[in-house]
């Protein structure tokens, strides 16, 4: 199974300098590995692994979901660019 991403390629790419010329496959470990390296230890490997799951089950809802959408989502692309 492959490893859930808290922003999908095409999120990154529609909202940064990258565009669509870059190749999908390239990037998307590097998501991955700002998953685990940036947001992992702001969070906590206790919310972070419920977020996770949550978003793995598609029930993020309330504070969780804002925090997917709003915060993380910004530090992600932050890191990655």
């Amino acid at each position: 199974m492959a490893e859930f991403l808290f922003i999908t390629p095409a999120e990154m790419t529609s909202t940064t300098i990258m565009g669509g010329n870059a190749d999908p496959d390239l990037y998307r470990l590097n998501i991955a590995n700002v998953q685990l390296t940036v947001i992992e230890p702001l969070l906590g490997t206790t919310l972070y692994n419920k977020i996770l799951a949550e978003a793995e089950a598609a029930t993020l809802s309330g504070n969780q979901l804002l925090s997917i959408k709003h915060w993380q989502n910004t530090q992600l692309l932050l890191a990655l660019c």
